[in-house]
């Protein structure tokens, strides 16, 4: 078809339109528009070089319609292919928490797909979608009895895993699924009815304690008392979720401070100084669909000890008593290059090493030294003085015996 040009149609009862546009040789595209038969646009879409598909426009009725293709740009010239796709209504079924799976497939491209379930005020429930049979994905999403989204997530082929909706009220909702584009195929989903997440309150240096999910969608947390300029460390170990465990510290106005993803068997949030005093939560969020246990452990992390050390002084043994805990040198002497001899090192994975400058930000690369102990070249500046700061690894304490020594 060339130039500005329509098509009369008639649909049915319940049916929609969808449209594939193709071989648009206008530069700015086209427009579609839907007509019913008393001249009354029902929808259009907006379709750039060269095509696209349309997804289904909703028609009021069973009639006779106009489908219209414009340009853009009135004054453009050029030609377009359209197909038209009648589209049945929606594919429906219902589904239940903690029932077998279901299954549900579409014929036609547009056509979409609903599954009802009833939900009361305050339920929680999760999806884990498996056996996606469309390329392009699929968008799927719950809707509460007035048809409004609650949450939804794009699902590709493969596992995936709609993650935890609260629900606002008694009624039927609705598992909204989309497909992308053109596709048609199946979906297999299993709704899960979530529990509440597991809650605990703990303080630092308390004795590890151990926390398990046991839902698709349930998260855990602990709240502890922290004063302003606290430090703190945390440790997850144990861990038989299968995926990963997100880890979030917020403080007492809901702000995230801190976090880090932790994969099995085990993980470390490293030292955080505390903003203020008040009640501190640490959200421990199983990715996907895993669920499992994991055992959890807080320490108070005292000052980092600072050592002076002089140039061909004698060593200095030094040692760390919590987790998060590292050691700052203050290494004096004349200008110019020494070497830092590390002994005795009883840190289970080594240490790294970093220099920091007058304010205490890390400055140069870092240098790593192993459990059996090693050499790293400095260099003093004009100053007279160089701070250099080991890091422990993970959740490691031990100790190190440390020399300077000029060349």
């Amino acid at each position: 078809m060339s130039g500005p040009g329509e098509t009369t149609f008639t649909a049915g009862d319940g049916e929609g339109i969808a449209a594939v546009l193709s071989d648009v040789t206008y530069r700015n595209g086209v427009e579609l528009t839907v007509l019913d038969s008393a001249g009354d646009q029902i929808g259009s879409a907006i379709v750039v070089a060269p095509g696209g598909f349309v997804d289904t426009i909703a028609l009021p009725g069973a009639g006779s319609y106009v489908a219209r293709v414009t340009p853009n740009i009135p004054s453009q010239r050029g030609t377009f292919h359209l197909q038209l796709i009648h589209v049945p209504p929606d594919v429906t079924g219902e589904i239940t928490p903690d029932a077998p799976p279901v299954a549900i497939a579409n014929a036609v491209p547009g056509q979409n797909m609903r599954l009802t379930f009833h939900g009361t005020s305050g339920q929680r429930v999760s999806l884990s979608e498996t056996n996606a049979g469309m390329k392009d994905g699929v968008t799927v999403s719950i809707r509460d009895p007035s048809d409004t989204t609650l949450s939804g997530r794009i699902v590709l082929p493969g596992p995936a895993f709609s993650d935890t909706t609260e629900l606002r009220a008694d009624g039927t909702y609705t598992v909204f699924i989309d497909p992308g584009e053109q596709d048609v195929g199946s979906l297999t989903i299993v709704m899960h009815e979530v529990p509440p997440d597991v809650v605990a309150q703990t303080e630092p240096n308390a004795k590890p304690f151990t926390v398990t999910t046991t839902v698709p969608g349930q998260n855990a947390s602990f709240t502890f008392a922290g004063q302003a300029q606290q430090r703190v460390s945390m440790s997850l170990t144990d861990i038989t979720v299968p995926t990963s465990v997100g880890v979030e510290l917020d403080d007492s106005d809901g702000t995230r401070i801190d976090g880090l993803i932790v994969v099995p068997p085990e993980g470390f949030l490293d030292t955080v100084s505390l903003p203020r005093s008040g009640t501190y939560t640490m959200k421990l969020d199983p990715a996907d669909d895993g669920t499992g246990s994991f055992t959890v452990a807080l320490y108070d992390v005292p000052p980092d000890p600072v050592i002076p050390i002089a140039v061909n002084g004698p060593p200095k043994t030094v040692t760390t008593a919590s987790p998060g805990q590292n050691i700052v040198l203050q290494i004096k002497g004349a200008p110019g290059t020494v070497f830092l001899h590390a002994s005795d090192v009883s840190f289970p994975q080594g240490l790294t090493m970093q220099m920091l400058d007058a304010t205490g930000k890390p400055v140069g690369t870092l240098s790593s030294i192993g459990k059996s102990g090693g050499e790293v070249q400095l260099t003093i500046d004009p100053t007279g003085l160089l701070v250099v700061r080991l890091d422990a690894s993970e959740a490691d304490v031990g100790h190190v015996t440390v020399s300077i020594k000029t060349p």
